[in-house]
């Protein structure tokens, strides 16, 4: 008894210096510890009956619905969740990638430390992919998304509306960190083919704009002026 209390009080040790699931891929076998020393959570906290390690095995297999729950239920959990998320992303599963994506949108700005794979996935071959990591990264801090503005800035030429549509949506949360992308998003409020995507567009242009720090000598017309 005494050598499992040593184990946990050194691995808890451990993971709070580094920063488990910035350091290695978590697993079912290390996540039901890490996840839960590292967050807020009291380990013992469960939703309708389970903890959050027990919501997140219960993910493979499950289908659409079943893990629209499971993500609904382990983000309640809040940051203390993100590593299984971490986990989902680099999954070979797109399926499971676009979950990961999800969990981590659903989190939010406390979700900035899986930042590097949510970047990852806004190359990724699968439309839908790209979308879920669009839509998590609109959530997180505009300092947070000012590395990754060039990424979001790619995928305003996507050729799919839907990725375009988010695309500027994550770039407009970026803030004046996105300035330099007004210009396409100018153009993309004109020209674009798709009419959700130039509105889209104008939206985020009228945001970043007005982000901007106050100099009247650096501002620029709204779109269609």
């Amino acid at each position: 008894m005494m050598r499992c209390f040593y184990l946990v009080t050194a691995v808890a040790l451990v993971t709070s210096l580094t920063g488990c699931s910035l350091q290695h891929t978590c697993s079912p076998t290390c996540c039901p510890l890490c996840c839960e020393v590292q967050g807020t959570n009291p380990q013992n906290e469960v939703r309708d009956g389970l903890s959050a390690a027990q919501w997140a095995a219960r993910v493979k297999g499950a289908d659409t619905w079943a893990q629209q729950e499971i993500i609904l239920k382990l983000a309640s959990f809040g940051p203390s969740s993100l590593c299984y998320a971490m986990e989902w992303m680099g999954s070979e599963a797109p399926g499971t990638r676009y979950s990961g994506a999800e969990l981590a949108r659903m989190i939010g700005a406390p979700a900035s430390p899986a930042l590097p794979a949510l970047r990852t996935l806004l190359h990724d071959k699968q439309p839908v992919v790209r979308i879920g990591a669009l839509r998590a990264l609109a959530t997180f801090a505009k300092d947070d998304l000012e590395a990754v503005v060039k990424d979001l800035a790619r995928a305003l030429d996507a050729e799919e509306w839907e990725v375009r549509y988010h695309a500027t949506s994550a770039l407009a949360a970026a803030g004046y960190h996105a300035a330099d992308e007004l210009p396409h998003l100018e153009h993309r409020s004109r020209h674009d083919h798709d009419s959700r995507v130039r509105a889209a567009s104008a939206a985020a242009f009228e945001a970043i704009e007005g982000d901007r720090p106050a100099d009247p000598k650096a501002r620029r017309g709204h779109p269609g002026n």
